[in-house]
């Protein structure tokens, strides 16, 4: 299916019982509502979880710039960046080359004003990789239990200008999808060490 941001506009504006829009932008109260808030609403549910299609791999290129104290190096962050992915005791978010070992580091802006990964690791003879959520913004990447979750948020954001007293029961239904969600994610992989089936073709069973 070809998902469209009208098409999740209109998921969200329905279940607060707001007429539908037509399209993007749009200059209608509704559609105006929409577009005003969009993109932080989309960004808030895209760094809500380690959304299986926003988790990216990425090398860091260390930069020229380097911390006024505390840390020896800074690595910058790609244009995308939202947060790093949550780590796990297998899946670190930040990790050298050929290990699974979590580097110490921290996330801070230097002085262009650009966010940086601060560490005393040199990148000399091991490179460092992240995971980290990106932004993205083709609606046709998403999953249908992030494209549940995003209308739940969006119609709460919605519910205030154009509903009354539908945030507190929007928001309940976005925890709830939120939750949901987290079971699809987990269904996307399989560790050996982990208890349960070995096999997806098992999982049914």
């Amino acid at each position: 299916m070809a998902y469209s941001i009208v098409g999740i506009a209109n998921l969200a504006l329905r279940r607060i019982g707001v007429a539908r829009i037509t399209g993007w932008p749009e200059d209608s109260p509704q559609g105006i509502e929409v577009y005003a808030v969009w993109e932080y609403i989309r960004d808030i549910v895209l760094e809500a979880k380690n959304w299986k299609f926003a988790t990216l791999r990425y090398k860091l290129a260390q930069s020229t710039l380097t911390p006024e104290f505390g840390y020896d190096y800074a690595y910058g962050l790609p244009v995308d960046f939202l947060r790093l992915a949550y780590p796990t005791k297998d899946e670190p978010s930040v990790y050298l080359e050929n290990t699974a070992a979590e580097y110490p580091h921290v996330i801070e802006t230097l002085s262009d004003g650009n966010l940086y990964l601060l560490t005393d690791y040199d990148n000399e003879s091991y490179d460092i990789f992240i995971r980290y959520i990106k932004r993205v913004t083709d609606p046709q990447k998403y999953f249908p239990s992030f494209i549940d979750a995003l209308a739940w948020r969006l119609a709460a954001e919605l519910s205030t200008p154009l509903k009354e007293d539908q945030f507190k029961q929007c928001m309940q239904m976005y925890d709830f999808s939120l939750t949901r969600a987290e079971g699809v994610n987990q269904s996307f992989d399989f560790l050996e060490d982990e208890t349960g089936s070995s096999s997806w073709l098992d999982a049914g069973r």
